[in-house]
């Protein structure tokens, strides 16, 4: 029914899987990674600061008012 054996070798596998277009090392590419559009920006920053600021002083309010 096509199936193997128990202890049967199986078949070999092999495949090729194109990958694109060479692209040449020469002075024109230095190595670095890519960038993301620039650094993060500090808007996202501060608003975490203050999310993080907030629940532990929501934290400690809990705590206060179970005790």
């Amino acid at each position: 029914m096509g199936f193997y054996q128990a202890g049967a070798a199986l078949d070999a596998v092999s495949f090729e899987f194109p990958l694109g277009a060479e692209v040449p090392c020469d002075s024109t590419t230095n190595g670095s990674l890519a960038t993301t559009g620039g650094p993060a920006p500090m808007d996202a920053v501060w608003a975490a600061a203050f999310l993080l600021l907030l629940g532990s002083g929501a934290l400690v309010w809990r705590r206060r008012r179970m005790a």
